[in-house]
């Protein structure tokens, strides 16, 4: 049991330094713990999952959301290891380009096109989580 738990930090590595990286820059308000992933609440206006270690902001802070960062993300950064990294990297792009382009669409679209992207889907998917209020 304790040698699983090295090889997922192990396989986990890269994501799990960056993690410990971003967290000492952070506010972070309250700490939740389940097994060996921990939870950060941050003021900061963040939300990501870094293997063992997520980040979400106070702000949009609810259970849907830590649900798709553990559940999803999570299984993601253990499915993929170090190349979970690229994933993360997608997903950032995709945020941004959707922040600078769809910044007049209503709230809804943007909402529903970010989570049709295959990352976040996928994540999901993982999760079990049903966007139903995002669909036709």
């Amino acid at each position: 049991m304790i040698l699983l738990r090295i090889l997922k930090y192990v396989w986990q590595l890269p994501q799990f330094l960056l993690g410990i990286f971003i967290v000492s820059k952070l506010q972070f308000i309250h700490v939740l713990q389940y097994n060996e992933i921990l939870v950060f609440i941050v003021k900061e206006n963040i939300c990501i999952c870094l293997g063992p270690i997520i980040i979400i902001t106070e702000h949009g802070y609810n259970k849907k959301i830590e649900k798709h960062e553990k559940d999803g993300h999570g299984k993601q950064s253990l499915i993929l290891g170090p190349f979970y990294l690229l994933l993360v990297l997608c997903s950032i792009i995709r945020y941004q380009y959707d922040a600078i382009f769809h910044k007049n669409w209503k709230q809804i679209f943007r909402l529903r096109w970010y989570y049709s992207g295959w990352c976040e889907y996928w994540a999901d998917s993982l999760a079990g989580i049903r966007r139903r209020h995002l669909t036709n």
